[in-house]
């Protein structure tokens, strides 16, 4: 027994192996099967974001955008996990200015930072089943495809 927890507590791979596993069974024995996935609302996005006039420089452009919480309808989660993930740094904060007629100015995410936060989420989700600080590799993808698409229309992060 002594053996079996040294190689629990040393070896991350065979710990998280234990734990998708125990995660797997638990979600069949309560009628939880069907893991989460960014994806099932690709097709239809317009429905969760709106059009709206983004700043960029001097102009004035028309795009589909998302708030905080139109991305996190979009991705299937709830508008305090996403704040909380922006909080704590595992997706960078909106940096895009937009206003729609009638409408203050937010900042907002781009219809194509939303594609690849939600592809990035999809491919995290294959293999894990939360999102966590640990993660690393995700965060920073997620951070490195969005200062790429901002530094295309020249804004930082």
């Amino acid at each position: 027994m002594k053996e079996v927890k040294y190689k629990y507590d040393a070896d991350f791979e065979y710990r998280e192996k234990l734990k998708k596993r125990a995660r797997e069974q638990y979600r069949k024995t309560n009628g939880y099967e069907r893991q989460h996935d960014s994806l099932d609302n690709f097709d239809t996005m317009d429905k969760y974001g709106k059009y709206r006039h983004v700043l960029l420089g001097s102009e004035n452009k028309k795009f589909l955008c998302f708030t905080k919480k139109e991305l996190a309808s979009l991705l299937g989660y709830t508008d305090i996990t996403l704040l909380r993930w922006v909080k704590c740094g595992k997706i960078p904060k909106p940096v895009f200015s937009a206003k729609k007629d009638g409408e203050r100015r937010l900042k907002v995410y781009l219809e194509e930072e939303a594609t690849k936060i939600m592809l990035l989420l999809s491919e995290h989700q294959k293999d894990f089943n939360g999102f966590h600080e640990q993660h690393t590799d995700t965060i920073y993808a997620i951070k490195d495809e969005l200062l790429d698409i901002r530094e295309r229309y020249n804004i930082g992060m």
